[in-house]
Order: structure tokens, then sequence, then C-alpha cells
């Protein structure tokens, strides 16, 4: 009687981030939000980096940090992170994931070793390690979709807690790169083609970010009464 091979399990997904860290931080007094500290002195932007390394491990390969030249201080310490910047710097969320892609494409184009999939993830959430626990178990149930989108409860996307494959992105990038000044994430990755799945409760708690003196209070990060050099 035949008996059929045994199926072989799929490997992980390899993936590579974007970590978008360029706002104007306008609500903050033009703060650079990606290095405030949170009370455990570590600051934003580490924290979304320790996170990416901590959820996905040996399937992270390079992270491409969006923001200003302020920032090479923190990532210089991180051998699989590049920094960039949007063109115009300050140009919005959809031109830093062009300038993300892009570095990451120049990066992979040297390995001959593209990712599967691409987190894209915001540099002003206080802890992300839960929204990122929550997208990497939704990857593992919807492997194919070629953009996972999280919705909270009131449902809102979170597309920067979000992940894209990198054959779409690519696309994507390369069909919108000159108009992406100033448009939206749901512009730039065409939101009908988008996979949504509602966060858990404790997911969300990952998305709590520093928008507002409020939020800083909330957290307990202390604002900076002045910021050098903020977005050069």
């Amino acid at each position: 009687m035949y008996t059929p091979p045994e199926s072989t399990p799929a490997s992980p997904l390899t993936v590579a981030a974007i970590v978008v860290a360029g706002g104007a931080g306008s609500r903050l007094g033009g703060v650079n939000k990606p290095l405030l500290t949170t009370p455990d002195g570590v600051t934003l932007l580490n924290h979304a980096l320790r996170d990416l390394q901590t959820v996905f491990a040996d399937q992270l390969a390079d992270i491409a940090v969006v923001g200003p030249t302020s920032l090479n201080q923190e990532v210089a310490s991180w051998p699989n992170v590049l920094r960039v910047q949007e063109n115009p710097p300050l140009s919005g969320p959809a031109a830093a994931v062009v300038a993300g892609t892009q570095a990451l494409a120049a990066r992979n184009a040297t390995k001959q070793t593209p990712p599967d999939v691409v987190v894209l993830l915001a540099a002003d959430f206080v802890a992300p390690r839960a929204g990122l626990e929550f997208l990497k178990q939704a990857l593992t149930e919807h492997s194919t979709a070629e953009l996972l989108v999280p919705r909270d409860e009131d449902g809102h996307p979170q597309w920067l807690l979000s992940a894209v494959s990198w054959p779409y992105l690519a696309e994507r990038v390369a069909e919108g790169a000159e108009q992406s000044a100033g448009q939206s994430l749901s512009w730039l990755l065409d939101a009908p083609s988008a996979t949504f799945v509602k966060m858990t409760a404790h997911a969300q708690n990952g998305t709590r970010d520093v928008d507002s003196p409020a939020d800083a209070q909330r957290y307990e990060i202390r604002l900076p009464s002045t910021q050098n050099s903020t977005h050069d």
C-alpha cells in the first residue's frame, strides 16, 4: 500500500524591518521622539530595536531605521541596523517606508537573499513587544498574506505595526516612490489588498505611543526643555 511521504514543516519566514523614526514631534515642542527615554533609561528607539530582536530572534535579518542623523549614535551598536532618511526629510510615513525599502533592497543586492516579510514599526511606541508578538503569531496564521495589518478595538488599522511581503512591498515602492512625499501608508500599500486582524487587549499595549505631553506624563517620560539638531 502506498504511503505518502511525510510533509516537511515550513521554514520560518525570514524577516526584515523598517522602523519609522523621522516625525517632527510638533505636539511635543519639536523633540526627537525616538531619543526620549522611558523610566528604565532606554530610548524609545532602542526599545523598538531590542523588541524586534527579542520577538523575531534568528528570523530577523536587517533593520532600516528611517530618521535624522541624530539617531546615528543610537544605531551604531546594532550590526544589522542601517540608518537612512526619507527624501525630503519630514515628508511622511510613505516616503519613510520608500527610503527604508530602498535601503534594504541595496543591502539585499549584496547578500542576494531578500527577506520574505518586512515588518513596519513606529519608533515612538513605549513598549512594542506585545504588539510584535501578536504580529508574529498572526503571520503564522496568515503566512500567504501580502499585507497584514492589525486593527485595534476601535477598528483603527495599525499601519506602523504591520507586515508586508517583500515582493509586494518592492512592487508598491517601485510604483509609488516618486509620488510618496506627503502620502499615507494606506496610499502606498494599497489598503484594499490588506488582510486585517483584530488585536487582543494585551497586544494593544504594544501600540501605546508618545504623541503629546499628556502621553509623556502618563508613561513617565521626561521631556527635555531643548532639543538640538532634531531633524538634521
